[in-house]
């Protein structure tokens, strides 16, 4: 499984590769935003609080603070937020692996929950000892 850094701006805790919101913004293409948040929308919520997170942009709490996973990936609700309203980079492996996943139709209802948080449990317990492995920094 393979964790998305958050981005350097944020309160977060930060990957050493991570890369700045505001240096990479209008990245991605109006088409390529879509297919991106459509899917990563689509996968599954493994974990969620009842507060908002800061746009770190306008300084406003509006961006839902959720988990997603598609089994391979885990990646924050800000993820989604940035890329739709920002149209922001990610790390290049982890778009080839959207549309790959999109050719196939892929469909993650047949996932576990429960294993997928238990996985991700394992991986933040490394990442906060300072593994940083998991992430995908792979940004070209």
């Amino acid at each position: 499984m393979k964790v998305l850094p958050y981005y350097k701006e944020e309160t977060k805790r930060q990957c050493s590769a991570a890369i700045s919101l505001v240096d990479n913004i209008n990245v991605l293409s109006k088409k390529e935003s879509a297919i991106v948040t459509n899917y990563m929308s689509s996968c599954l919520i493994i974990d969620q609080w009842l507060s908002n997170g800061m746009d770190i942009l306008t300084r406003e709490y509006v961006i839902p603070t959720q988990l997603w996973s598609d089994g391979i990936y885990v990646w924050n609700e800000s993820h989604i937020y940035y890329v739709r309203k920002y149209r922001a980079k990610l790390p290049s492996a982890f778009i080839s692996h959207i549309y790959e996943q999109v050719d196939i139709g892929y469909d993650p209802k047949g996932l576990n929950i429960g294993n997928l948080i238990t996985k991700y449990e394992n991986i933040s317990k490394k990442i906060s000892e300072g593994d940083e492995s998991f992430y995908d920094i792979s940004y070209e």
